[in-house]
């Protein structure tokens, strides 16, 4: 019995289910999806109703023999640890180039107290199964200040094996997350379900959920936006967003109402004339399908150094003047090297036995 966790229902599709061989164990009744409190059950049951799910607190009495996951956050942590201690395996699966600064806004914790507690909560349980006092602290400080992601590996919560997308992220994860006491297996990336479909005419922004997870004052972002939809209208484009599966619907009305046209679709990706966005992992699939893609930066936020090896990173002040006229030299370039990255064309390669 295979067990995946998540903290939000709609990453389990996203994460988890694009994979062959686990949507394979899924269709066939041998996966427990473990969330990380009771909300998101019911959510996910509406259209998987036979599936069987359980909260974070249930794990500690059901059985299973595998345990994936797909995150470093502080619940992967808590439930790596429960899972090490039965001696059961884990294998992480890497879903995007993680951020290991994560800036919180003022209004972050007031909107996310909830969510901020728990998380608090789960430092405690840690701290009750470990009696590792620097790493509580660490937790700690992650949980109240955002700040660095970076864990010094432990093998008491290392998954067995990790799954990443390529040498890059292989360096990437010794250095940042799990040293060597995991084995590292190469694996295709799952974006690539995502086909390109043509827009004429159009500036395609690429939606990132910075105003939803409190990582960015609401009026910086929609002023930002503002600026990027007259870049697009001086240019005689269409300005159409990609959205994402976490836009809240108060943002989505009210972009919808400002002239954005909204692109929602789990298999295909709005390619336009040039891709603007900050720093999504999506903005590398533009990038491969041979779109021109800005990148931009923003004060106080860490930005993956391999994204200015395939974006074009501007300051949106800059961006009214930015020449949208790209040599295709240029883009098959940043294609190659996108997929050199993050692996769009490669095999699937993922094991559970």
């Amino acid at each position: 019995m295979i067990a995946l966790f998540e903290t939000d229902y709609r990453n389990i599709e996203r994460y988890y289910l694009v994979h062959d061989k686990i949507n394979k164990e899924f269709v066939d009744d041998n996966v427990i999806i473990v969330f990380e409190s009771k909300s998101q059950i019911n959510p996910f049951k509406k259209k998987y109703k036979n599936s069987r799910c359980i909260s974070l607190k249930e794990l500690e009495t059901i059985y299973y023999n595998h345990l994936i996951i797909n995150g470093n956050r502080i619940p992967d942590i808590y439930v790596s640890i429960i899972t090490k201690q039965k001696n059961i395996p884990i294998t992480y699966i890497q879903h995007g180039p993680h951020s290991i600064h994560m800036i919180r806004s003022k209004s972050f914790f007031i909107n996310n107290l909830k969510k901020t507690l728990r998380y608090l909560f789960y430092c405690f349980k840690i701290y009750k199964l470990t009696k590792k006092t620097k790493l509580f602290i660490t937790l700690i400080l992650k949980n109240i200040k955002g700040g660095s992601r970076v864990n010094r590996s432990l093998k008491l919560y290392t998954p067995n094996f990790s799954y990443v997308y390529s040498e890059f992220y292989k360096k990437w994860h010794i250095e940042n997350y799990f040293g060597l006491d995991t084995e590292y297996y190469l694996l295709r990336n799952r974006d690539n379900i995502f086909k390109p479909t043509k827009k004429q005419k159009a500036l395609v922004f690429c939606y990132q959920t910075l105003v939803e997870d409190g990582r960015i004052d609401p009026k910086i972002f929609f002023k930002n936006l503002d600026k990027i939809k007259e870049f697009a209208e001086n240019l005689s484009l269409k300005p159409i967003i990609k959205s994402h599966p976490r836009m809240s619907f108060a943002n989505r009305k009210f972009l919808s109402e400002e002239g954005w046209e909204i692109f929602d679709s789990k298999t295909k990706i709005p390619v336009g004339h040039i891709t603007v966005g900050y720093y999504s992992s999506l903005l590398s699939l533009w990038a491969f399908y041979m779109s021109p893609v800005i990148s931009i930066k923003i004060n106080n936020h860490y930005t993956p150094d391999e994204v200015s090896s395939y974006c074009f990173s501007v300051e949106i002040n800059q961006l009214k003047k930015f020449d949208i006229n790209v040599k295709n030299e240029i883009l098959k370039e940043r294609s190659e090297r996108v997929d050199f990255l993050f692996n769009y064309s490669g095999k699937e390669m993922l094991r559970l036995d």
